[in-house]
């Protein structure tokens, strides 16, 4: 299933969700105007996307904060590098997001093995990418390719050494590079809000990677 548009059902409320405005509006626009139609209730969640358009190559960092340029100076000189998961790592990529989210009161969404097996049968989809210093996992990031022209970044998060040094900095400088070497427009962060509350704190980071803001629709439909 395409990650931007989920649905949910439960017996008062079933909720559906389009894609962000950028992504193929005059499809899901119409899409959205129906379900409306239908008497569905519109929820304005907030994507935040790096346009990959407006870069004029990969090295191209001007849409990244001065601070976070600095970060991604200061990883490099520790030696850092990002590069793909391979084979075992993938399983200790896993716990790395896993208790990433347990520090945040939350949970990972996919459990090791789907999580291992999509990287696995289908891996010109899905891509988990780690930020290292030696041997020493500090982030990780794990991608989707959701179409021709854009790449969405479906789990990332950082152990609290790579905390430290602000690893997801260095890894979206990466996926970004690796998407306009590919082709693509967008490079998808995600949604910055919840039933169209902004986190301001995640809203914030977001930006100063240099994300653009889009509207997300979420439709809720009675089910009477």
């Amino acid at each position: 299933m395409n990650p931007h548009f989920k649905r949910a059902h439960c017996p008062k409320t079933p909720w559906q969700s389009i894609p962000p405005e950028y992504f193929y509006p005059e499809i899901f626009h119409r899409q959205q105007r129906a379900l409306v139609q239908l008497g569905g209730t519109l929820i304005d969640e907030t994507n935040s996307t790096i346009q990959l358009s407006l870069l004029q190559s990969g090295s191209d960092l001007s849409n990244f904060s001065r601070g976070n340029r600095k970060r991604l100076r200061a990883f490099s000189d520790r030696g850092g590098e990002i590069r793909r998961a391979q084979g075992f790592e993938l399983r200790a990529a896993h716990s790395l997001l896993v208790e990433n989210r347990v520090r945040r009161g939350v949970n990972l969404s996919v459990d090791e093995e789907k999580f291992v097996g999509l990287l696995t049968n289908l891996p010109e989809s899905y891509t988990c990418w780690l930020a290292l210093v030696g041997q020493e996992i500090l982030g990780v990031a794990y991608t989707v390719e959701v179409s021709s022209h854009s790449t969405y970044v479906l789990f990332w998060g950082d152990s609290p050494a790579g905390r430290s040094v602000s690893v997801v900095a260095s890894l979206c400088a990466r996926l970004q590079m690796v998407a306009l070497a590919e082709g693509k427009e967008f490079l998808d962060l995600g949604i910055s809000s919840e039933n169209g509350n902004v986190d301001e704190g995640l809203f914030n980071f977001k930006r100063n990677l240099g994300a653009s803001t889009f509207p997300q629709a979420r439709i809720t439909i009675q089910s009477n």
